[in-house]
């Protein structure tokens, strides 16, 4: 047993050096030889024999935040004891699931991240007794209290060893055993966690700043897989294994990425068609596009004619107009052209009432004598206007089909509400779209021009 653990000490202090995750939080190591998978522990009985501890694989959204907030409050005498603190975390709990999530809260608020051990190789005990009194761990700490934990409650749970592309990761370093993280089994099904990311991270002023990370309980296998590789391919829980060489070859997709909305698929679908780009910077832009209505064949021609810095430049000011249907092209189009002077100013008016954009000019500045043809749809909105040089002219409904503007235009109303109209900017000054949501509100404006 000693002759052991001292071997496992030796080998934690080998792989110290690569010990953060990828958005500069924390990952360490501890060696784990793993074959099968466990056998099932026996599950603590309910101290009421009325009561039932049913295994699901869900927490009552109005639960979680009573229950987060007891797994943060727990008494600091409970850390003398891995049984008293699990019975106190256990207790309200009505399933699996739950005593889970109570285990990895009250893990993200209890222990730091050990950086004297990372930095200068103080290594500490890494067993879950230790790390409970101490209250810092490096990764394989993190991942054996949590297994302590749950064996306690009764849990199916099991510590991962393999490679995290972490702090000192980047393309093409070589995979070594270096990162731990927790497994349990809830519904015929592995639920993955990693406790020591979800704690917080380690920043440029090498201390540990705690951050609850949500993104690292329960995560997706199919994307855990593209920063975690178990040493023990059994434990991958894909549909398909992958060998370390195609983990290797897998982007370092950071969580922001997929809770935007990029699933597994997309990214290796696209993987090849951008190599040598920044991938992360193309599966942040993505969701962007995809609200303007772009397919993923779209995207890729946009990327095609826009290059991907230039997009990512003009990000925040593409963001703007999310929600109006304009045309990406053409407001990308405008961005970089050589005469660009702005685009058209937007605005919110009230009652949160919007503007659907079937055709529209991009520019915020029009041409004098020039012809624009405006089409829009003004959403469930009462009366609608345009303001030209502070003089209102006001939509007339003539019928049921025709609207007028006296001296402006004539246009036309579909049956789905948009309106359609040319105007000959005549004269320089203003114009703006206005609309008027309900009786009890005031005319708001969509749109401002400039006409010179």
């Amino acid at each position: 047993m000693i002759i052991n653990r001292i071997f496992i000490s030796i080998i934690s202090l080998l792989l110290l050096s690569s010990c953060l995750t990828i958005s500069e939080q924390i990952i360490t190591e501890k060696p784990i030889t793993v074959k099968q998978l466990p056998e099932k522990p026996a599950k603590l009985q309910p101290e009421n024999p009325e009561e039932t501890i049913e295994p699901t694989g869900t927490i009552d959204p109005a639960r979680q935040e009573d229950l987060d907030a007891r797994a943060r409050k727990a008494p600091s005498e409970l850390k003398q004891s891995i049984q008293l603190l699990a019975a106190y975390l256990a207790e309200p709990c009505r399933n699996d699931m739950e005593k889970t999530r109570m285990i990895f809260v009250w893990i993200s608020e209890n222990i730091a991240y050990d950086t004297d051990a990372f930095f200068y190789g103080k290594s500490k005990p890494q067993t879950g007794e230790s790390v409970l009194v101490s209250g810092m761990a490096v990764c394989a700490g993190y991942s054996d209290i949590f297994k302590s934990l749950g064996d306690e409650m009764g849990l199916e749970i099991i510590s991962i060893s393999g490679h995290g592309k972490g702090y000192s990761y980047f393309e093409g370093a070589e995979i070594t055993q270096n990162h731990a993280w927790t497994a349990v089994r809830i519904e015929q099904r592995w639920v993955l966690i990693d406790s020591t990311w979800g704690a917080g991270y380690v920043g440029k002023d090498k201390k540990f700043h705690r951050s609850f990370a949500e993104y690292w309980f329960d995560v997706d296998p199919e994307i855990m897989i593209f920063t975690h590789l178990p040493w023990n391919s059994d434990y991958q829980f894909t549909k398909t294994n992958i060998l370390t060489e195609q983990y290797s070859a897998l982007p370092n997709i950071k969580p922001d990425v997929f809770i935007n909305g990029i699933t597994p698929e997309l990214v290796r679908s696209v993987m090849g068609k951008y190599q040598g780009n920044n991938l992360q910077e193309i599966f942040r832009l993505m969701p962007l596009y995809f609200e303007f209505g772009l397919s993923e064949q779209e995207f890729h021609t946009l990327t095609e004619l826009f290059d991907i810095n230039k997009l990512k430049t003009l990000r925040r000011e593409i963001e703007n107009y999310l929600g109006m249907d304009f045309s990406i092209f053409k407001i990308l189009n405008e961005l970089q052209s050589p005469d660009y002077t702005g685009l058209v100013k937007r605005y919110s008016p009230p009652g949160g009432r919007g503007l659907s954009t079937v055709n529209l000019p991009v520019k915020a500045i029009l041409k004098r004598d020039k012809k624009y043809t405006f089409e829009y749809i003004p959403e469930k909105c009462l009366h609608n206007a345009i303001i030209y040089n502070n003089t209102w002219h006001f939509a007339l409904k003539d019928g049921e089909q025709k609207y007028g503007f006296a001296g402006i235009y004539d246009g036309t109303i579909d049956s789905d509400g948009s309106v359609s109209f040319t105007l000959l900017t005549d004269k320089p000054g203003s114009l703006k779209i206005v609309a008027q949501p309900s009786k009890k509100d005031p005319y708001g404006t969509f749109l401002e021009y400039t006409i010179q």
